[in-house]
């Protein structure tokens, strides 16, 4: 497994996939070799069998919000928010800090175009200090979207700030 998560790291996928199969082989109850596997398969496009694993991990291990993060992160890829948003919620009743799934919980309600729930959960992600400058910049367009462009403008002028210097033509596009 190790060996398998080392080689996804340098994106080695296909030889990190012999690796993932072999711990599989001798210990397919091992959650968080599922876990790894599963985030591979998710990689290469192969997110049936990443959903069918990470239940398998979940089964396993009810306690680990990583598991139900990335179920969650694996449903959006079937275009099934609402149980995406169930799975990210369960992350949070885990961890209650944890930074990924409020982050997650308002790009899905971006996407369910549920605005205000997409800015509530952004706000408890930038309040974690999740990946602000990327957080900010996903939470201006739903600010904008319910017509406060000055909250908008705001965010993307501070992410700007924090080093989000790609977002140049946005800011100008958007707050001027």
């Amino acid at each position: 497994m190790n060996l398998g998560v080392m080689l996804h790291h340098s994106e080695k996928f296909q030889e990190a996939l012999v690796f993932f199969e072999k711990a599989y082989k001798l210990n397919p109850s091992n959650d968080l070799n599922l876990y790894n596997y599963s985030m591979l398969l998710c990689d290469l496009d192969r997110n049936s069998d990443a959903l069918n694993l990470i239940n398998s991990a979940i089964e396993i291990n009810t306690t680990d919000e990583e598991y139900y993060n990335l179920k969650g992160t694996i449903l959006i890829s079937f275009n099934l928010l609402n149980d995406a948003v169930l799975e990210f919620k369960k992350a949070i009743n885990i961890e209650p800090n944890y930074g990924t799934a409020y982050y997650n919980l308002g790009y899905t309600f971006g996407e369910l175009k549920s605005h205000e729930q997409s800015i509530k959960y952004y706000d408890k992600a930038c309040g974690l200090n999740f990946d602000l400058p990327v957080t900010l910049v996903n939470r201006a367009p739903q600010k904008a979207k319910i017509n406060n462009l000055n909250g908008a403008c705001q965010d993307l002028n501070r992410a700007y700030k924090l080093g989000r210097t790609d977002i140049q033509l946005l800011i100008t596009k958007t707050c001027y």
